[in-house]
């Protein structure tokens, strides 16, 4: 139990702090793809010493699992990006509380898994958090409406791809090793956005831009974090069930509030924390209901 916590208090601070630093690059002009790039290319190098320091796995599924989590959480990373470029990192962040019903979407979809009547009432008491967070203000025109809105799709479809892709981590888990898992999750993300970049090899504006001189190191600083966080999100895997690490991830929405009102002077601190709330109140309904 002591070392449950430890890895989630270094995955839930990873997560707020790599929040706070790619909302900080990518408002400061740095390219989407040019962000991801640079990270999964910093911890490439930690992630090959990795692999050659550990034995490989012998059970062939593994390499399924983890190349296809290392496709689903690229993916997954840019669409999160262009949502926190879009919205406020106090909207960012509480919409994980959608983790859970959307984990339970797929079941139903995929597993034939049929919801309870708590889990309906979770998902609809998500519904209602998350109309309160998406909600500009009265005071808001239709330009931001919809650019709340556009923001909160990219966060949910982003957080789609995440459940996918740790579905995947999970049963690779169970094949290798978490060293293995993890460099191979990084080296086959690294491969992932070389493919995309050489394929927009003329692009040098947009997702591709470096932005101003001197975010380098602070897109170094990035790339750690992120590493460790991964790491933290693994070492939690192995030690709880899937549904349970999602609800545990959701305890730092709280700090990306706050953080976002005292950082980058986002409005409507109260009604957000309330939205939080809310979300939570669904999120555990959904987690009791099995």
């Amino acid at each position: 139990m002591i070392w449950t916590l430890f890895w989630l208090t270094g995955r839930l601070a990873g997560s707020v702090g790599a929040s706070v630093l790619q909302k900080r690059l990518l408002g400061a002009g740095v390219g989407i793809g040019h962000l991801w790039m640079v990270t999964y290319g910093v911890i490439a190098i930690p992630a090959a010493g990795l692999l050659l320091a550990i034995p490989m796995p012998a059970d062939p599924a593994f390499w399924h699992h983890a190349l296809t989590a290392a496709a689903l959480d690229v993916a997954g990373n840019l669409a999160m990006a262009v949502s926190l470029r879009q919205s406020d990192l106090s909207v960012h962040g509480p919409l994980n509380a959608f983790r859970p019903a959307i984990a339970g979407l797929i079941g139903w979809l995929f597993l034939g898994e049929v919801p309870s009547a708590t889990g309906l009432g979770g998902m609809a008491i998500l519904t209602l958090g998350a109309l309160l967070l998406l909600d500009p203000g009265a005071a808001a025109g239709r330009h931001e409406l919809h650019k709340s809105l556009a923001g909160g799709a990219w966060r949910l479809g982003g957080i789609t791809l995440s459940i996918l892709g740790a579905s995947s981590l999970k049963r690779a888990l169970e094949c290798g090793s978490a060293a293995w898992t993890l460099g191979i999750w990084v080296l086959a993300g690294s491969a992932a956005l070389a493919i995309v970049r050489l394929l927009q090899r003329r692009a040098t504006r947009g997702p591709w831009s470096p932005g101003p001189a001197g975010s380098g190191p602070q897109v170094a600083v990035h790339a750690g974090v992120f590493l460790v966080m991964q790491w933290c999100t693994l070492e939690i895997f192995q030690r709880t069930l899937l549904a349970y690490s999602f609800a545990w991830f959701q305890l730092g929405m709280v700090a990306q509030v706050m953080l976002g009102h005292w950082l980058f002077h986002e409005p409507q601190i109260r009604r957000r924390l309330a939205a939080c709330a809310i979300l939570s109140a669904g999120a555990l309904l959904i987690l009791i209901s099995g």
